[in-house]
């Protein structure tokens, strides 16, 4: 594993799809039209380690990741017709080298962005973990359906759920948007679920930002099944939490500074007199964190979040929480028992999304 290495440190552009598949590219503009694929890999801990350490811009994007991997060679230009997307990926890779030059504003509508990316994987993963439960208990994927039939029934899919559909490239794009407002301001933000038929290899490939799922000809029935979860889900129960979420993050740069100066102090003065060692990191939505016992007697440490407006409606809690940390399922204030992992203390590893503004820590 040692040989890619210096291929990760060579590559400007590391892209993953979250769980399978990573790719790495350099684009030198002297002497080449587009980038060029570097190396390509099958994600496991030890490269998804080595590639969040050594890589400037580790970028998570499904369906470009996955179409490059599986249709593209290392060692050649890729083709143009990712060069739209790339642009995107090489344009937040340039303000990442440009270091953080945004005013607050524009910091909160990015980090709640990628907060709702987080919301949007959590809710995936619950309506997969449904879908194959349905598909044991009600599929026996036997019927043999066509394209045409697919096309029909994915019309009226889109009509029922008020899908916006385009075609691009040969795929299929449905787009849910749904509004929110932030700084006083109404905006919104758009989830798509790109379907490729691919009739060379009987094969429907489902993708969005979180994962694919890929079905076979005869298993179209459950294609449409899995589709319209996928729709139904992000149009009810996504749109919901958009509402809370986005009302929850909506502070201004003054609430930002108490809350984050009152908990930097807060934990420093639980280390100073409980010896309750900590670790964290921020941005302008939350702050994230590590806390265990000095020397971790009990083998055990404690991850959580909190929002800057959760920590400003109750302090106290807060700081009472910190002194004897335990589990909690309340959204905006969760915390998870872990088994003591003493790099995290060491090393100031902290949660994703990881501040771009400042990390802290303190141990013993």
């Amino acid at each position: 594993m040692k040989d890619i290495l210096p291929l990760i440190k060579s590559c400007d552009v590391i892209i993953h799809n979250g769980s399978k598949e990573i790719v790495g590219l350099h684009y030198d503009s002297s002497k080449d039209e587009a980038p060029k694929l570097i190396f390509k890999r099958k994600r496991s801990p030890y490269i998804i380690t080595i590639t969040r350490r050594l890589s400037d811009c580790y970028i998570e994007s499904n369906y470009i990741a996955w179409k490059i991997f599986k249709y593209e060679q290392v060692g050649k230009i890729l083709p143009n017709k990712y060069w739209t997307s790339l642009a995107l990926i090489y344009s937040h890779q340039r303000q990442l080298n440009n270091g953080n030059c945004e005013n607050f504003s524009e910091r909160l509508k990015n980090d709640v962005l990628s907060q709702f990316s987080g919301l949007e994987k959590t809710v995936y993963k619950g309506i997969h973990r449904k879908f194959l439960n349905k598909i044991k208990k009600e599929h026996s994927d036997s019927e043999n359906k066509n394209i045409r039939f697919f096309k029909s029934e994915l019309k009226k899919l889109t009509k029922e759920y008020k899908v916006k559909r385009n075609r691009q490239k040969g795929l299929l794009i449905l787009n849910n948007t749904i509004n929110y407002e932030l700084l006083e301001t109404k905006t919104n933000i758009t989830f798509s679920q790109i379907i490729d038929i691919s009739r060379s290899e009987k094969k429907i490939t489902i993708v969005n930002a979180v994962g694919l799922k890929v079905f076979d000809f005869n298993q179209i029935v459950c294609a449409l099944d899995f589709l319209s979860m996928l729709l139904n889900t992000y149009e009810k129960k996504l749109r919901t939490d958009i509402e809370v979420h986005s009302k929850e993050f909506d502070i201004n740069p003054k609430q930002y500074e108490i809350s984050i100066n009152s908990m930097q102090l807060l934990l420093q003065k639980n280390f100073d007199d409980n010896n309750i060692e900590y670790s964290f990191s921020f941005d302008t939505t939350v702050l994230a964190g590590y806390l265990c016992r000095k020397k971790a007697v009990d083998n055990k440490m404690y991850i959580f979040v909190i929002t800057h407006k959760e920590f400003l409606r109750n302090p106290e809690a807060f700081k009472e929480f910190i002194k004897s940390p335990h589990p909690r399922k309340q959204w905006n204030f969760w915390c998870r028992e872990k088994k003591y992992n003493p790099k995290i203390f060491k090393d100031n590893i902290c949660l994703e999304p990881k501040a771009k503004q400042s990390t802290g820590g303190r141990h013993g």
